[in-house]
């Protein structure tokens, strides 16, 4: 996903696997733990002085006890049930919203052609 991303030092990887966050790290992507991102989310829920959540629903154990290093795909709904409600938040469609000084690849393919034609 970071390979295919035309800005990947846009990125942040959130894991607690080592390997994940190196591959991320050589890639330009900035990575954090999963322990420092609830941190972050924990000192922004304070900051704004109100719940930035509903109650945290309890993890199914099987999907505790079948955890793999990367999400499986019978995790999807537990993870969207944390952190679906994010999308709708203002700060984070801000922070995620395509950047308007960042080129996308379409655009640096018909700069690069426009160059090459100008040659």
């Amino acid at each position: 996903m970071i390979a295919a991303h035309s800005a990947p030092k846009s990125l942040t990887v959130v894991s607690t696997d080592r390997r994940v966050r190196q591959a991320a790290n050589r890639r330009k992507a900035r990575s954090i733990t999963s322990e420092e991102f609830l941190d972050a989310m924990e000192r922004f829920e304070r900051r704004e002085s109100r719940p930035l959540t509903a109650p945290i629903p309890d993890r199914p154990a099987a999907a505790v006890a079948n955890h793999p290093s990367s999400a499986a795909s019978d995790d999807t709904d537990y993870w969207v049930s944390v952190f679906g409600h994010l999308d709708s938040t203002p700060e984070v469609r801000e922070a995620l919203a395509p950047s308007p000084t960042l080129l996308t690849d379409e655009e640096i393919a018909r700069i690069q052609r426009e160059v090459d034609q100008e040659s």
